[in-house]
């Protein structure tokens, strides 16, 4: 490795260019803020919203509620095309329609 050699001037003006520096001042809080960032990599994150007890409590109560729904709507549609089949065959019967071709 070479070395560079100075003279004592240019050693001198180096020195004096050192004299005016001041020493550097962070901007205000800016420790705190740093602290803070590093705390929350410490710590554990919250739940997000969708994993919350009475986010899941109110979904599930929803999912029953739309099943039950479905289910009553079911039995209606069921009990309504029974009353239709009954009164086809009661038609049937009072008019003496067995046969579909004897007319």
């Amino acid at each position: 490795m070479k070395r560079i050699k100075r003279t004592p001037a240019e050693i001198e003006d180096l020195l004096r260019s050192l004299e005016g520096i001041e020493r550097a001042t962070p901007r205000p809080f800016f420790a705190t803020r740093a602290e803070a960032r590093l705390q929350a990599r410490l710590d554990p994150s919250p739940l997000p919203w969708a994993f919350r007890p009475l986010t899941l409590v109110g979904v599930m109560t929803l999912i029953l509620a739309l099943n039950l729904s479905a289910l009553a709507l079911y039995r209606q549609q069921l009990t309504t095309a029974e009353e239709a089949a009954l009164s086809e065959e009661r038609f049937a019967s009072d008019w003496q329609l067995t046969d579909p071709f004897t007319w």
